[in-house]
């Protein structure tokens, strides 16, 4: 059960920035947002992070990605979609694993919860490698 709870610990706070777009304000800094911004979907701020750190595009690509994001339209509504999608299929997949995890077998049990998250996974990547690039 592992990964359904991690799904839900991932798929809650894109479902709930999805859902309410820019009308949270965070407390505290988070990525490159100063303490008390408007948090923006949680997809903007993973595509942000794993650009500028994990891809090496550091500052120049967070001032890019920002300037991008906060002129075009089509942008703000592909992440807030996406982090919807992402956050309430993740939601129903892992509440789906958990009930399948208490009530099938152990064995059963477990090759679900293990094997059902990564086809979810590998699945929505290629569907939102497609959605963006049609947009």
């Amino acid at each position: 059960m592992a990964l359904p709870c991690f799904m839900l610990t991932f798929c809650i706070p894109l479902l709930i920035t999805g859902v309410w777009f820019h009308q949270i304000r965070v407390p505290f800094r988070v990525s490159s947002l100063p303490a008390n911004a408007i948090l923006p979907p949680l997809t903007y701020t993973i595509i942000e992070d794993v650009c500028a750190v994990d891809g090496g595009g550091l500052m120049d690509f967070r001032q890019a990605w920002r300037h991008r994001y906060e002129e075009s339209r089509i942008i703000r509504k592909l992440c807030r979609d996406t982090a919807v999608v992402w956050g309430a299929s993740g939601i129903v997949v892992a509440v789906g694993l958990i009930f399948a995890a208490w009530f099938a077998p152990t064995d059963t049990g477990y090759g679900l919860c293990y094997g059902i998250p990564w086809a979810w996974a590998f699945t929505g990547t290629g569907l939102t490698i497609w959605w963006t690039r049609r947009e």
